[in-house]
C-alpha cells in the first residue's frame, strides 16, 4: 500500500512500497503543467515591458542565478547517489543536455557582444523553448520524484523559467521577426554546442542530446536502433540534428505569426 506521506528530498526508489500510480501521467502531472503554465504567464505579465537594450543586464543576473540553481540540484543529487550501496557519480548530471544549455546561452547573452550575443539570444528563443516544452510535456522528472518533493520543483521551476526566457525575449523584440535572426543564428549556437556534446556521447556511451541513440524519443529510437545495428550509426546524430532544426522552424513559424497579427487600434477621440 501507498504510504501517504514521505519527505520532501526523498525519490520514488527510496519509498518504501511506492509503485507510482498516484502520480505517474495522472492528477499530479495535469498539476505540475498548469502550475508552470500559470508562472510563466505571470512573469511575462509582470516584465512585458522591460526595455530590450536592459535584456543583457536582466540576463546576466539570470544566468549566474541558473548556474547556482544548477550546481546545489547536482550536490544533492550526488550526496545521495553516493550514499546507496554501491553508489556512484550520475554521469547524466553533467549540463550536457538541451535544457542545461540555458545556463550557457544566458551569461553569453549577458556578458558577450556582438555576433556571440546575438546566438545566444536566438537559440534562448528557439532551442531553450523546444528544450523546455519538451520537457515539460515528456514529464521524465515524475518518473523519479513524487509530486511534492525537491526533485519535481526543480524540475518544474527549471524548464518554466526556460519557457518564460524565450517568451520573454520573443515578446520584447521588434517585430517582425526574422527568420535569420532567430532560427539560423539559434542554430548556429546549437551547433557549436553540439559538436563536443556528439563526441561525449560517443566516447563515454552516453546519449545527451539523443545523438547517440535518439532514446526516449518515439518512433525515431527505433529508427536509430536499426541504424545501429545495420553500421550506420553516424546517421544518428544527422537525423537528430535535422530533428532540432525542424523544431527550431516551427517555434520560429508559430511565434512570427502571433507576433506579426495585427493588433486592434484604439479608436481616436475626437
Amino acid at each position: 500500500m501507498f504510504p501517504l506521506t514521505y519527505d520532501f528530498f526523498d525519490y520514488k526508489g527510496d519509498i518504501p512500497g511506492y509503485n507510482g500510480w498516484d502520480f505517474d501521467h495522472g492528477p499530479a502531472q495535469t498539476i505540475y503543467v498548469c502550475t508552470a503554465a500559470a508562472l510563466i504567464l505571470l512573469l511575462l505579465i509582470l516584465t512585458r515591458k522591460a526595455p530590450r537594450e536592459e535584456m543583457p543586464a536582466y540576463f546576466r543576473r539570470i544566468g549566474v542565478c541558473l548556474a547556482l540553481f544548477y550546481a546545489v540540484k547536482v550536490i544533492w543529487e550526488t550526496v545521495h547517489d553516493l550514499q546507496l550501496p554501491g553508489g556512484s557519480f550520475n554521469w547524466y548530471l553533467l549540463p550536457l543536455d538541451t535544457c542545461s544549455l540555458v545556463t550557457p546561452a544566458s551569461l553569453i547573452f549577458g556578458f558577450g557582444k556582438g555576433r556571440a550575443q546575438r546566438c545566444a539570444g536566438a537559440w534562448i528563443t528557439t532551442g531553450g523553448m523546444v528544450g523546455g516544452i519538451g520537457a515539460m510535456v515528456k514529464l521524465t522528472a515524475l518518473q523519479y520524484y513524487p509530486i511534492l518533493t525537491y526533485g519535481a520543483f526543480y524540475s518544474m521551476l527549471w524548464h518554466a523559467a526556460i519557457v518564460y526566457l524565450g517568451l520573454w525575449l520573443i515578446i520584447t523584440a521588434p517585430a517582425p521577426l526574422r527568420f535569420r535572426d532567430m532560427v539560423l543564428n539559434g542554430f548556429a549556437f546549437h551547433l557549436v554546442c553540439s559538436v563536443p556534446i556528439i563526441a561525449a556521447d560517443y566516447l563515454f556511451d552516453w546519449d545527451f542530446m539523443f545523438y547517440k541513440e535518439m532514446s526516449a524519443l518515439p518512433v525515431l529510437d527505433g529508427v536509430a536502433e536499426r541504424l545501429i545495428d545495420g553500421g550506420l550509426f553516424f546517421l544518428v546524430p544527422v537525423i537528430m540534428i535535422a530533428v532540432y532544426f525542424v523544431c527550431f522552424c516551427i517555434i520560429f513559424g508559430v511565434a512570427a505569426l502571433m507576433k506579426n497579427l495585427p493588433r486592434r487600434r484604439k479608436p481616436d477621440l475626437q
